[in-house]
């Protein structure tokens, strides 16, 4: 299994109580009210990436003894009909400041879909629970301090 989640989740590892708070909630109704006495936390779309890394690890390892592999992946920026409404609500400047790859363009759907297959794929066999960053080098400049983090 592969599930998408966005190079917005990088932060996860700085917020890991509350991204384990909302992913161990036992119902869709626990995760709402979660979500409604968290605001702070429970901010959206970076929130919402965050929890999904670490659900896909979470369930990568309770998968183990059936032999089910779980993995995700972090496209950078991608054009894709979704992109001009991240543009309008986060600002372009400041999406392409904090989430563009360095290479200086976004990705294409195609340069996501390739990594995806290949993820899913037999090649990938002995991989699981991993979340596969396809940026062009978005997260080693972020860890390596070459640009900003936003997170």
């Amino acid at each position: 299994m592969a599930r998408l989640t966005s190079v917005a989740g990088v932060g996860w590892r700085k917020n890991p109580e509350a991204v384990r708070a909302l992913v161990d909630t036992p119902d869709f109704e626990a995760a709402r009210a979660w979500c409604e006495a968290h605001p702070a936390e429970a901010n959206g779309y970076l929130f919402s990436k965050q929890c999904i890394i670490w659900y896909t690890m979470q369930r990568a390892v309770s998968l183990l003894p059936r032999r089910i592999r779980m993995n995700c992946l972090s496209p950078a920026p991608t054009d894709t009909p979704m992109l001009p409404a991240f543009h309008q609500q986060a600002g372009r400047d400041f999406i392409e400041q904090y989430f563009q790859a360095p290479v200086g363009r976004n990705a294409t759907p195609e340069e996501m879909a390739e990594p995806l297959v290949l993820l899913a794929s037999d090649a990938m066999r002995f991989v699981s629970g991993v979340n596969l960053f396809v940026d062009f080098g978005y997260l080693a400049s972020v860890e390596t301090g070459a640009r900003p983090a936003l997170l």
